[in-house]
């Protein structure tokens, strides 16, 4: 987007899009965690319990963030310029939507960054698949989250960093990926995907050649540091909070046997073959084939501990899967 990157069309894709988009979401129709608007001030009882006793990060900083935003739209309600907000829903869901939309588009910026920066399509096309992308993040916005707007955030920006790291190796890009990759993995388990995702720009070839030794080491000295990282951390959680095994895997046969369930995964499948058909030449397609291979492990995590029809659960990977498919192979040498 080179020839248009300046503040005005900044000011239109990156904020009052964003905005617009996660309004009519929140504000406009009637999502399924509906039942949030009707709470005065406590969280639900789904923020502290099963996966989500492990994403504390994003948890934390709305509660944090609640206790300086509910005074305040109480006090803002009392005024006739804000009257309508009384119309919205209570001050509690008012929060949530302030708080989701805010990290939607700090998400927004960046990913507007990487398909400008590292992509290198034609204005076109990248303005295109950044429409395409920022939409769908809305659209599985359906079921209403606190950590996945932040989660995605901390996604790409270690994209962005590992794009940095490929044009200029140095010590403060891997402690800043490093850094990002154990904040992330406090907040939800998808970083594991940027491991995927560097092997895959990193080979450029296909996956059995890093059964060669020389191959081997070329890619482990890229990613040891951030997946030991993220494996440290989330052992660190795990045992800490609730012990390692405790978590059971009680949703694979229902996910199976749902029919709303097997809609989601044919909705990801089917998301799949589109990012793998705008791929424009065969080393994009092996590197897209390669990292949904390598990803099976996060797949199989979702299906065991996770409900399909979420879609939200799919969006790092189908984000991650355009990236690739549209990354000029040019910059891959």
């Amino acid at each position: 987007m080179d020839n248009q990157n300046n503040k005005f069309n900044f000011f239109i894709y990156c904020i009052l899009l964003p905005t617009i988009l996660y309004s009519i979401i929140y504000l406009g129709f009637d999502p399924l965690n509906s039942p949030l608007n009707s709470r005065t001030y406590n969280p639900p009882s789904l923020f502290f319990e099963g996966n989500n006793i492990y994403r504390f990060l994003s948890r934390d900083i709305f509660i944090f963030f609640l206790k300086i935003t509910l005074p305040l739209l109480q006090s803002l309600k009392k005024y006739p310029l804000f009257a309508p907000m009384n119309t919205i829903g209570t001050n509690f869901y008012l929060a949530i939507v302030i708080f989701n939309t805010f990290f939607y588009i700090l998400t927004c910026t960046v990913l507007f960054r990487i398909i400008n920066n590292n992509l290198k399509n034609s204005f076109k096309n990248s303005l295109f698949l950044y429409l395409y992308l920022i939409s769908i993040i809305a659209i599985s916005q359906y079921f209403i989250t606190i950590y996945n707007n932040i989660g995605i955030l901390l996604l790409l920006l270690s994209i962005k960093l590992i794009f940095n790291i490929k044009y200029n190796y140095s010590a403060k890009n891997i402690f800043l990926l490093c850094l990002t990759v154990i904040i992330a993995t406090c907040n939800t388990e998808s970083i594991f995907l940027i491991i995927p995702f560097y092997i895959s720009i990193l080979l450029n070839k296909n996956l059995k050649f890093i059964l060669n030794m020389v191959e081997f080491l070329k890619i482990f000295k890229h990613i040891w540091l951030p997946l030991l990282s993220f494996l440290l951390t989330i052992i660190f959680i795990r045992v800490n909070i609730s012990g390692i095994y405790n978590n059971t895997f009680n949703h694979l046969i229902s996910n199976f046997i749902s029919i709303k369930n097997i809609i989601g995964f044919l909705l990801y499948i089917i998301l799949s073959y589109l990012s793998y058909v705008t791929c424009k030449n065969k080393i994009q397609k092996i590197n897209l084939l390669n990292f949904i291979i390598l990803a099976i492990p996060y797949i199989i995590y979702l299906a065991c501990t996770e409900f399909l029809w979420e879609i939200h659960l799919f969006t790092p990977l189908i984000l991650i899967q355009f990236i690739i498919s549209n990354y000029n192979t040019d910059n891959l040498n």
